[in-house]
């Protein structure tokens, strides 16, 4: 019985070395050939970029991950300095909270080339977490686009941007483009 497992593995091992050998052998062949090589076994999931133009959406999951822990690192940055996140839904703080978020989820949706409902997906999803303050859901009655509401040219919304392409590239936040850094810094706490 033992010997029969052990014979049925060895037969499923050598038939993936040989199926291995074939993509190389068709990889290096196409090559050769003025192709663009590609040798993969599996292909990841969710992998960073979408560099086949292939649709976003097997990528928005990933993005909203990496979104997740970029907001999960702003607010324990805030607590760790004992400041409330409450606090940034101010009045007064809302539209540059919104700006940073909007900028973060620009970002992110770049570096995952997200485009239309998925990118929109992202800007509600940053911009709830953003203007929430990490402890509660915000709800907007209408489209969330960076278009409609701020200046994209502005420093707080590219801060924003900046801090998300450094994490979704290096997976480090700089301090110095930090939500709390960007309200401790610019004086917007009064």
């Amino acid at each position: 019985m033992l010997q029969a497992l052990v014979y049925i593995m060895q037969i499923v091992l050598f038939s993936l070395i040989a199926w291995l050998m074939v993509r190389l052998f068709r990889a290096y062949q196409a090559e050769k050939e003025g192709g663009q090589i590609e040798v993969s076994i599996m292909a990841p999931a969710f992998a960073p970029g979408n560099p086949h133009g292939k649709d976003s959406s097997a990528f928005l999951p990933e993005a909203v991950k990496q979104l997740q822990i970029f907001w999960s690192t702003q607010w324990l940055e805030f607590r760790l300095n004992g400041m409330q996140t409450n606090v940034l839904q101010h009045p007064k703080l809302n539209n540059q909270v919104l700006e940073y978020s909007l900028g973060v989820a620009d970002a992110v949706a770049d570096h995952f080339e997200c485009h239309g409902p998925h990118r929109s997906q992202l800007y509600h999803f940053s911009a709830e977490r953003g203007v929430a303050g990490g402890s509660a859901t915000v709800n907007f009655s209408t489209p969330v686009t960076p278009e409609e509401q701020i200046d994209l040219s502005s420093n707080v919304y590219q801060a924003g941007y900046q801090a998300a392409a450094d994490w979704v590239a290096k997976k480090a936040l700089p301090k110095a483009t930090s939500l709390y850094s960007i309200v401790c810094g610019w004086g917007l706490i009064i």
